[in-house]
């Protein structure tokens, strides 16, 4: 863990990146790719995520949205990928529990000292 990433940000970003290299999200978003191509939309050739091709500004932008989000209700992704991620995030909790734990005392005791300051400046 590098000093600048905390236990919670290294969490969500293995998961997130376990996610992205899974098998399982490759054939979802094959799924999202495919309906959304079905509705006349190209894929964002640099995005990782399940993200069309986004126009400038204006009235094709709208349709491009709305072709994208119909897809991904109709297909159920959104839930699945959250699923997925929630899985993972899950793992990764039971196997740092310790640590994660610890790190929410030293922010609940953060916060109480800031707290304690606040009330004193606004009491003071």
């Amino acid at each position: 863990m590098s000093p600048e990433q905390s236990i919670v940000d290294r969490g969500m970003n293995e998961s997130y990146e376990a996610l992205l290299a899974s098998s399982e999200f490759a054939a979802e978003r094959a799924t999202w790719a495919a309906c959304v191509e079905r509705g006349g939309l190209s894929l964002d050739p640099d995005a990782r995520v399940m993200v069309p091709q986004f126009p400038a500004a204006g009235e094709e932008q709208l349709r491009v949205a709305a072709v994208d989000v119909e897809c991904k209700e109709t297909s159920g992704v959104t839930q699945a990928v959250a699923d997925m991620e929630a899985a993972l995030q899950s793992r990764y909790i039971d196997a740092n529990e310790g640590e994660l734990d610890a790190y929410r005392e030293t922010a609940d005791e953060v916060t109480s000292r800031a707290q304690d300051l606040l009330t004193t400046v606004v009491d003071g």
